[in-house]
């Protein structure tokens, strides 16, 4: 019994660990104009202010909500290392309609980590990113 109680006790260990090195952090693309757009394949990549070759994604539902996973060593991990993010929106090319329409309808700043103007802290929860229409 003795022996069942220390592999659990390890168990619950290593997973609380190997958590921790990976917060999670999810919410949501919301455009200011037309809070109905829908994202069809899109996501958010995230770059890390202290570390610019850390990258993570979250990609998008059709409503907007995403969660983060970064890809670590080779293996993808729910969540990312804590820190501070720039963040930018990638437009899926799968379907050419959709990319025209976003296009139109998103500034092309928030295509860029330099202009988008939007940071994220990990760990986080129910986090919103606004976008304003295109200026074209």
């Amino acid at each position: 019994m003795n022996v069942l109680y220390t592999l659990i006790f390890l168990l619950i260990f290593t997973l609380g660990c190997s958590g921790s090195n990976y917060p999670t952090l999810n919410g949501k693309v919301i455009h200011r104009e037309s809070p109905d757009l829908k994202f069809s394949s899109d996501s958010i990549e995230l770059q890390s202010v202290s570390d610019p070759k850390l990258v993570a994604y979250g990609g998008l539902s059709e409503s907007g909500e995403f969660a983060i996973e970064s890809l670590v060593d080779g293996k993808i991990h729910r969540g990312a290392p804590a820190g501070k993010y720039r963040v930018r929106l990638l437009i899926s090319d799968d379907d050419f309609e959709h990319k025209t329409l976003l296009s139109r309808k998103i500034d092309p700043k928030y295509l860029s980590f330099e202009l988008s103007g939007w940071t994220l802290e990990v760990p986080g929860t129910n986090v919103s990113l606004e976008i304003a229409g295109s200026s074209k």
